[in-house]
């Protein structure tokens, strides 16, 4: 007697664990079908989108399909950067590009010289940290268009630093963030 009821409540919870794995199945089978019609209607949106935004190009989420090129032969690099800024005439030079924004005149700019004593970027990145040693409040590696980069922020004035060297050029990026925060950074290429 205690077998029969044994195997009946063995086979009674045998039958609801198939149902519940049926259950189971069928609701990720209509999760999966849910999925799918939502990246197929996500493809078709983007495909929309990009029927109607053919001349833009979307870096970051900016458009950057109006903006200015900044093109040195001499220093091997271009970089696009916002069709309301303006290079300063006055204060940009042979080895040095200002720009000029309506809200914080002259603080975004990059600076390309000749590394003249062969520095490594390691040795480079010693001395510009020895060098804002007392003012920086972080340091981040970075990566620009394929040269190693360190980022220093400082105290003074929320002003950033950003390094590299390539091709025995040393370059110097000053900015209040808006190089960095708007891609310009990312659209930075040498063309060498």
């Amino acid at each position: 007697m205690l077998n029969k009821k044994s195997t009946t409540l063995v086979l009674f919870l045998v039958v609801i664990l198939i149902i519940a794995v049926f259950f189971v199945m069928q609701k990720n089978n209509d999760d999966n079908i849910n999925q799918n019609e939502n990246i197929n209607f996500n493809q078709n949106v983007n495909k929309n989108q990009n029927i109607n935004q053919l001349n833009k190009v979307i870096i970051n989420g900016v458009d950057i399909s109006d903006w200015k090129i900044y093109h040195n032969e001499e220093y091997g690099f271009e970089i696009k950067y916002p069709e309301d800024w303006e290079i300063d005439s006055v204060r940009s030079g042979l080895n040095e590009v200002v720009f000029n924004i309506e809200e914080i005149p002259g603080r975004e700019a990059i600076k390309f010289t000749k590394n003249i004593n062969n520095l490594t970027f390691e040795e480079f990145k010693k001395q510009k940290l020895e060098f804002y040693k007392s003012v920086t409040t972080n340091i981040t590696a970075l990566i620009i268009s394929g040269e190693k980069a360190i980022k220093i922020e400082t105290s003074e004035m929320g002003i950033i630093k950003i390094y590299f060297i390539h091709n025995n050029f040393a370059y110097e990026i000053t900015t209040g963030g808006r190089i960095e925060s708007l891609g310009i950074l990312n659209n930075f290429k040498f063309i060498d």
